[in-house]
């Protein structure tokens, strides 16, 4: 195709692309394809991607970027840029604000206690405030709730409920909605089916991870 020539940049730059997205041997797979991230079929041949590269302000010195990073490489998703820039714009550089507290992507993930890709894992599947709200699991996985500290198993038995379904909803609810949905603390005719007659409380007397741990 090239002759004796050097492909140039942009051949490479498509290649990149492709194999990241569709390469399950590529050391980045994991990031792009392997989360669903696709490639615009109109750039399936390396001349209409070079001819939208060049009609659209690519130089040897940029990079191409996608504005959403959960959406695929396409002419409305893509643009070039400097790859300093390009470094900042990476999720783990970004910078969240939650009730009006801002953090990098890095410090949030220290302030909660967990490794800075889980927490890219969460943004990427729940979206940044579930991901910066939801329980962080601990050792014994420790669930306090007005003053009263149990692990999974031992909520599931005083509420009737399975340790696995505490936490899957613990995924996707906060601490007292997890434990409380099923025994009709929000219905006052039901009320006589909460056990501790406790879980009506503020949002304010709950904490994940053991005793004295907010």
């Amino acid at each position: 195709m090239w002759g004796a020539k050097e492909p140039p940049r942009l051949y490479h730059i498509w290649v990149g692309m492709r194999s990241r997205c569709r390469c399950k041997t590529n050391p980045r797979y994991h990031q792009y394809g392997g989360r669903g991230i696709r490639i615009w079929s109109g750039w399936g041949k390396f001349a209409a991607f070079r001819d939208w590269a060049l009609s659209n302000g690519y130089a040897d010195d940029l990079t191409i970027e996608r504005d959403k990073i959960n959406e695929n490489y396409s002419p409305r998703n893509c643009r070039w840029i400097p790859r300093g820039e390009q470094a900042k714009n990476r999720t783990t550089s970004k910078h969240y604000t939650l009730n009006g507290e801002t953090k990098t992507h890095s410090d949030w993930a220290r302030f909660l206690g967990m490794t800075s890709g889980s927490l890219t894992y969460r943004v990427q599947k729940y979206g940044v405030e579930a991901a910066l709200t939801m329980p962080v699991k601990t050792p014994g996985n420790l669930i306090t709730l007005d003053g009263i500290t149990l692990n999974y198993s031992q909520w599931g038995q005083r509420l009737g409920l399975a340790k696995n379904t505490i936490s899957a909803r613990l995924m996707k609810r906060s601490v007292e909605d997890a434990i409380a949905m099923e025994k009709g603390i929000y219905d006052k005719d039901s009320r006589e089916r909460d056990p501790l007659g406790r879980f009506a409380k503020a949002a304010g007397n709950v904490a994940v991870g053991g005793p004295g741990k907010a």
